[in-house]
């Protein structure tokens, strides 16, 4: 169940939060603004996948998410629209009509995607193909499981690869989050015992690493943002 409740969070962040870029050509990922969920977009749309790593005792879980968004023009507020039939790997992905995101979860592949668009008014049909290179992180298992309120916690984030945009790192307990950031790895990571004053001791809190990897593609003359993104998750106990 506890999973299940995560994995929703998780998709209904990456339907909901989006950063749109003004400019025609978007700058470099390590200067874009993000948030651990966001997704960078391209002028007229953005192609993401996401993998989500989730650690529950000492089972790993893994699942995917892919979705499509769609602009009818580039600038600061653009409007979201329908693209027609939006497909991936030959599966029809849902369309959810508000904000227009197009999404599947668990159900497709991610190491190559064959995008196939009907098109719709100013989205005009067409059909491409890429292998996603997703970040990497091997530092996962350096992870406690148990921390101390009355000590605080600092943690070296290393092993990172793949990853061009800022990396989140994010505790989370009941409404309480804390949020901390790192241009590349190795950083170190520190919650000092006042961060963690509003937090329970004797219950779990969750640890979150969101990771991104952000490039362009042109189609029909428009361009588009491609996200390949990773997030890693924990849940460690919170000693007095």
């Amino acid at each position: 169940m506890r999973k299940s409740i995560i994995f929703f969070f998780f998709i209904s962040m990456l339907i909901f939060v989006c950063c749109k870029k003004k400019d025609s050509t978007p700058p470099p990922p390590a200067n874009s603004t993000t948030t651990g969920n966001t997704i960078i977009a391209g002028d007229y749309g953005t192609f993401l996948s996401a993998y989500e790593v989730m650690q529950f005792g000492n089972t790993f879980y893994i699942d995917s998410v892919i979705n499509g968004h769609f602009y009818d023009a580039p600038g600061i507020n653009p409007t979201a629209i329908s693209a027609g039939t939006v497909s991936v790997n030959g599966t029809t992905l849902d369309l959810y009509p508000n904000p227009y995101v197009y999404l599947k979860t668990n159900q497709i592949n991610l190491k190559t995607l064959n995008w196939q668009i009907s098109g719709n008014g100013t989205i005009t049909a067409v059909s491409f193909s890429y292998n996603p290179v997703h970040p990497a992180y091997t530092g996962y298992n350096m992870l406690p499981d148990t921390i101390s309120k009355s000590s605080g916690f600092n943690f070296v984030l290393t092993g990172i690869s793949n990853s061009n945009g800022t990396i989140y790192v994010s505790i989370s307990q009941a409404s309480i989050s804390i949020t901390r950031t790192a241009a590349t790895s190795p950083a170190t990571i520190s919650l000092s015992p006042s961060d963690l004053a509003n937090f329970i001791p004797g219950s779990d809190f969750n640890f979150r690493i969101s990771l991104f990897n952000y490039s362009n593609i042109t189609l029909n003359s428009k361009q588009y943002g491609i996200n390949a993104n990773r997030t890693f998750e924990k849940y460690i106990y919170l000693k007095p």
